[in-house]
């Protein structure tokens, strides 16, 4: 029983030494990264630490067993808003960016750069689903078409609530700072 008790003594002076130490140098704190920096079909990402990948580079195949797409996607943990990085290969990236380069002239389009690229942006408000059922609550879905200069374009989508601001900024902030 004494051996108990002084092995307990030892153990309580050690703490009470340490939190002594602790106390005359405090330790440094270090800012936690809020991003984490992702190379995806040759662009650079910020993806936020809340966004989990949920699709992993998943190949999309025409009949002749050519790839169309290329697709990689996140869920925000916060918002639950999911991002999908998507590549189109040549000759179905360049194809896909002039069907959303020719809406721009039916002002359901518009125009920007991503990367210093050029950038269609085309936003739909989804009030159905894929069977035709009403959705409880209204769900955009923010797309971003870039085309790259060998025509191969890089679609981007943000599905989110409607009034989700902090999904839509988040986004927004993804999108101006991708690198090439």
């Amino acid at each position: 029983m004494k051996v108990y008790i002084i092995i307990l003594s030892l153990f309580l002076l050690a703490g009470c030494e340490t939190a002594k130490t602790t106390q005359q140098k405090p330790k440094e704190v270090q800012k936690k990264s809020v991003h984490t920096t992702t190379k995806i079909y040759g662009f650079q990402f910020l993806i936020p630490d809340s966004f989990a990948r949920i699709i992993d580079d998943v190949a999309t195949e025409d009949l002749k067993g050519e790839i169309r797409s290329r697709e990689t996607a996140y869920q925000d943990s916060i918002t639950g808003s999911e991002l999908h990085i998507i590549f189109h290969p040549r000759p179905y990236g360049k194809t896909l960016f002039d069907y959303y380069y020719s809406l721009i002239e039916k002002n359901k389009a518009s125009t920007t750069s991503i990367a210093g690229l050029p950038a269609v942006h085309y936003e739909e408000k989804l009030t159905i689903d894929g069977k035709g059922h009403p959705l409880a609550e209204v769900l955009v879905r923010d797309k971003y078409f870039v085309l790259d200069h060998d025509d191969t374009c890089l679609e981007l989508v943000l599905n989110r609530k409607e009034n989700d601001e902090l999904a839509k900024n988040t986004f927004q902030k993804l999108i101006k700072d991708i690198k090439k």
